[in-house]
């Protein structure tokens, strides 16, 4: 069972119907409070960017500069605007591989304006130097 509860200012009555729901579990039952989470407009906007930074920018890859995926943007991407260093082990194989981070899942409302205003920014960036790149061999 999941409930899920938006809490308003008062006299709203979602802050009592969270506490009565909250009194009537059994023990070991988990709650927990966090942040709004982004929309799924935010969300879909998110995609764009990456996407258009997906055609528009190549990237080294295993000793190639080529196109990369939205999934590997959004992971480099977010490593960057976390200031996170990726983790460099082994698989299961013994072949070497970088985790970066992968997961914008956890990112709140607040945060997310700032890491939309990042994507914003390099993707302005990206599209600059590709500009240039075509006035340059024009």
């Amino acid at each position: 069972m999941k409930l899920r509860f938006v809490l308003q200012p008062l006299p709203h009555p979602a802050r009592r119907n969270c506490w009565e729901a909250i009194r009537n579990q059994p023990d070991g039952m988990e709650v927990w409070i966090r942040e709004p989470m982004r929309t799924p407009a935010q969300n879909a906007y998110m995609w764009a960017v990456l996407d258009e930074i997906a055609s528009c920018k190549k990237w080294p890859v295993n000793g190639r500069i080529e196109h990369q995926s939205k999934e590997f943007w959004k992971r480099l991407l977010l490593a960057n605007f976390h200031k996170e260093r990726p983790l460099i082990t082994q698989d299961l194989d013994g072949d070497m591989v970088i985790i970066a981070s992968d997961s914008s899942r956890d990112v709140g409302k607040k945060e997310w304006e700032d890491w939309m205003e990042f994507l914003e920014m390099v993707l302005a960036r990206f599209r600059a130097e590709v500009q240039e790149h075509m006035e340059a061999t024009a």
